[in-house]
């Protein structure tokens, strides 16, 4: 599950930055920051979007039929979509490369992505004895990380080796080959993602017997939702994870402008670089967390939100790219510690007969609150603000203090809660 999970991420990780590269092209050529904004926040919306418009029926979905099957049916259609649209592009190269055309690719690919999360979860508990959960969760998301990471700086690096953008004296053009190349690559990595799930072995389904028909009304989906803010420690990790991924899409749209217009790097691959300081923070944020004393209780959310405040407050006055690394890779330490918890509670304390479904409800919340602050942040980029960027940064630093700091995250946990560590 590791591996499968890695190619996938990897892709999905590979593809939106190769997004971000085309509609944030380098200095001088470029759109102003403002416009970057609106395209990056426009992709993310289209990624975003099927997790809301299919998010009750998915969980269902993969609750029904074999996991290993729906993973390997999502990587296989991404892969699909890509070669499908390699061709094209190939065959009519004008036509093709436009940011409309590729905002809809990028919510198809969202479809597949939508109905691969729920089972990718949920399969573990299938494939793992119960003492060895947490440590599995721990070593797919440390995967998941690593994927993001190699992800967002090979891209970058893949795009600058091939040359994505071609110059002539003062104007640049997006290169047919350059693209071809890097689309190619994407596409090979959905295809391995699919192979290594059907090497997954078959297991009974996790809580009982496969439900024999799918339940897609949304009356079932409302009464799923119902049992998870029925239990107080179940429903505060849900939206402790929706508040971090919120947060996480409204920086996200800000690291390109940001790292051209304040930091001066003009390459691919030191644009990227950003990501890449944040991902590793993320990892050994995510590895200490585990050696803190009682960190299931979620006693470390409040501090780690705290310090992703002051850190992601100080990014705005820095102008200096290592600078800019360090801060960076800090406020990736804050943020491991604030959400693999959270994530391990919601894990740890689902029904298993809804894993599933659990894990699709709360995709659902994310993604309506990153479809939400990506909306906000394209409405406030386009306000004649000279530093709209440093603006929506503050702004995001604002948001975390008082979301995550003034809550009570503490969880009380019951005998039963107990029982499922």
């Amino acid at each position: 599950m590791f591996i499968t999970q890695f190619f996938s991420a990897l892709g999905d990780t590979s593809f939106r930055n190769l997004i971000g590269l085309i509609v944030s092209p380098p200095p001088p050529i470029a759109k102003t920051s403002s416009q970057a904004v609106q395209h990056l926040a426009l992709a993310q919306i289209a990624f975003m979007l099927p997790y809301v418009l299919f998010g009750p029926f998915v969980g269902s979905f993969a609750d029904r039929y074999p996991k290993k099957w729906v993973l390997f049916t999502a990587s296989g259609v991404r892969a699909g979509l890509l070669l499908f649209t390699l061709m094209l592009c190939l065959l009519v190269y004008q036509e093709i490369l436009s940011v409309k055309a590729l905002i809809f690719l990028i919510f198809l690919l969202g479809v597949m992505a939508a109905l691969y999360s729920p089972a990718k979860y949920s399969i573990l508990p299938e494939l793992t004895p119960p003492s060895g959960l947490v440590a599995v969760n721990g070593i797919v998301e440390s995967g998941t990380l690593l994927a993001i990471l190699f992800g967002t700086v090979g891209m970058g690096a893949v795009a600058d080796l091939v040359g994505l953008w071609e110059f002539q004296q003062k104007s640049a053009f997006l290169s047919l080959s350059g693209f071809a190349f890097c689309l190619a690559v994407v596409c090979a990595l959905f295809f391995l993602s699919s192979v290594f799930a059907t090497l997954l072995p078959g297991r009974p389904p996790y809580g009982g017997e496969r439900a024999e028909k799918l339940e897609l009304s949304p009356v079932e989906y409302y009464q799923t939702v119902k049992q998870i803010f029925r239990q107080p420690g179940l429903s505060k990790a849900v939206l402790g994870v929706a508040l971090f991924w919120t947060l996480a899409a409204g920086v996200n749209v800000l690291f390109f402008p940001f790292g051209a217009q304040y930091l001066g790097l003009s390459s691919s691959t030191a644009r990227t670089s950003l990501y890449f300081a944040l991902a590793i923070g993320l990892i050994v944020g995510s590895f200490l967390v585990g050696l803190l004393p009682r960190s299931e209780d979620l006693r470390y959310v409040r501090p780690s939100a705290f310090g992703f405040f002051l850190t992601l407050t100080f990014l705005t006055f820095v102008r200096h790219a290592w600078l800019a690394y360090l801060i960076l890779f800090l406020t990736g330490i804050f943020a491991g510690i604030y959400l693999i918890p959270l994530n391990a509670a919601m894990q740890r304390l689902a029904d298993s007969k809804l894993t599933a479904r659990v894990i699709a409800t709360s995709n659902l919340l994310n993604n309506l609150a990153m479809i939400g602050i990506s909306t906000l942040y394209f409405a406030l980029s386009a306000l004649p603000v000279r530093h709209v960027v440093l603006v929506l940064l503050c702004f995001s630093g604002f948001f975390m203090l008082i979301l995550g700091t003034v809550p009570s995250w503490k969880l009380e946990l019951s005998e039963d809660e107990e029982k499922n560590q």
